[in-house]
């Protein structure tokens, strides 16, 4: 999954033009998996108040309580959920959106897998890609197998041959969003990201 994003983003790249500066429209588009609803809106909430943005569009799943109206919730469908899964229908509505509603950028909470499908929504429609690192490098080191992830906690021991993916598919957003010093000072000592931001 690592390296086949990271194929996918870097011939998106090459083929779709990246948009210069905004769209005017000041709009972001998140997705990601949200387990309850206070987790929702400890990510979403700061988000519906930030001033520089117009317009948030979520692709969420998971329970979402309690947000304001410049939060556009979108689901996908039950019976694409049955199809492809959870993740990969979130994904599919992210991507689907992405070329709708040309986002300013594409933001995804935690690399595996909704920062992915982040960097892929974003290439697809010309846009900035952020990943913000909820787990911090836990969701790096060792290629995630620390992390609450299902998929990842699967992992027999750390990998460093993910990890490095993990890393390099990191060096292709335009920013990492951390929680702490700690976390900034390890995504920049690893050459991450134009822009590491604290929040």
């Amino acid at each position: 999954a690592y390296a086949g994003t990271r194929l996918n983003a870097f011939v998106l790249g090459a083929l779709v033009r990246r948009r210069n500066g905004r769209t005017g429209d000041r709009t972001l588009l998140v997705t990601g998996r949200f387990f309850s609803g206070n987790w929702s809106r400890s990510h979403l909430l700061p988000l519906a108040e930030a001033t520089g943005l117009r317009r948030v569009i979520a692709v969420v799943d998971g329970p979402v309580v309690g947000l304001p109206d410049k939060i556009e919730l979108h689901r996908a469908p039950s019976w694409m959920q049955t199809v492809l899964g959870r993740n990969l229908s979130r994904a599919a509505m992210t991507a689907w959106l992405a070329l709708r509603t040309h986002p300013d950028a594409v933001m995804g909470y935690h690399l595996f897998p909704a920062g992915m499908t982040a960097l892929l929504a974003a290439r697809l429609c010309g846009a900035r890609a952020i990943y913000q690192s909820t787990g911090g490098p836990t969701e790096i080191i060792g290629g995630g197998n620390a992390t609450e992830n299902a998929i990842l906690g699967r992992l027999n021991g750390p990998s460093r041959i993910l990890e490095r993916l993990a890393l390099s598919l990191c060096r292709m957003f335009d920013a990492i969003v951390v929680r702490g010093a700690r976390a900034r000072a390890y995504f920049a000592s690893h050459g991450a990201a134009q822009s590491t931001v604290v929040i």
